[in-house]
């Protein structure tokens, strides 16, 4: 599509091509979660490795909107979020406006001071036409994040199903630090093995009881540590593509 194409020579589904791509690669992938928040989730273990994914789409601001152990405490949340009936639909609506939503809003307002804008160079090099950010496959265009996203959803992958050894679970604990960016509690560790119904718990691969308790320590420690992961991540980031490289080296932002 021409840049300068008029409204309404284009498809419906087109879109003006915006300068800073990073910003509609992010606008993108949250539009996907929130479609999914509004459709609904099976069971409490989807709404957790959902909360995860908006940890890292929206640079860990959700928890400052809806904090992970909300998860938790409100029973009637979870109920809603859940359940296939109308007033159930509404309330995710709710929760896409109030929380959800301003959450998006933070994330974006923060990588539009970061996101690299890809200008016309003397040189022809890259602009924002030529960059397809549907075929982008990480998060604002950020290959940490992707690297965060992944090493998180590993360990809740792990987490759920328990441990078959004390071996296995402390090798977990170790990879907390890489999953969490180094955010998650210097005592996580020790608590969680020195007490030994806790121990049980992340060993026990079979009850109920295991199940329960596991799916709570995602939501009262892994969770706040991996929002917290990416926000810190995001602090630190400075341009696209995970690179230093300034502006005036590849790109006109004039």
């Amino acid at each position: 599509m021409a840049i300068n194409q008029r409204p309404d020579d284009r498809d419906a589904d087109e879109r003006d091509i915006w300068t800073q791509p990073a910003l509609d690669v992010l606008d993108d992938d949250q539009g996907e979660l929130r479609e999914e928040l509004l459709g609904g989730f099976g069971c409490l273990t989807e709404v957790i490795n959902w909360w995860q994914s908006a940890a890292v789409l929206t640079f860990g601001h959700i928890d400052d909107e809806w904090p992970a152990v909300d998860l938790l405490r409100d029973g009637a949340m979870l109920t809603f979020l859940t359940e296939d009936s109308q007033v159930a639909e509404a309330e995710r609506l709710r929760y896409q406006t109030e929380l959800f939503a301003p959450s998006c809003n933070d994330a974006y307002n923060h990588l539009k001071e970061r996101a690299v804008e890809r200008l016309p160079t003397s040189d022809d090099g890259e602009t924002f036409a030529d960059i397809e950010t549907a075929a982008q496959d990480d998060p604002a265009m950020r290959p940490a994040f992707s690297i965060l996203d992944d090493r998180q959803q590993q360990a809740l992958t792990d987490l759920w199903g328990g441990f078959e050894d004390t071996a296995a679970l402390s090798e977990w604990l170790h990879d907390l630090n890489a999953a969490s960016y180094g955010e998650i509690d210097r005592e996580t560790a020790r608590s969680l093995t020195s007490d030994p119904v806790t121990k049980e718990f992340l060993l026990d691969q079979d009850s109920r009881d295991g199940r329960l308790f596991r799916k709570r320590l995602a939501i009262t420690e892994l969770l706040p540590a991996f929002a917290l992961a990416a926000k810190r991540l995001q602090a630190g980031e400075s341009t696209d593509n995970d690179t230093a490289q300034s502006d005036s080296d590849s790109f006109n932002t004039a």
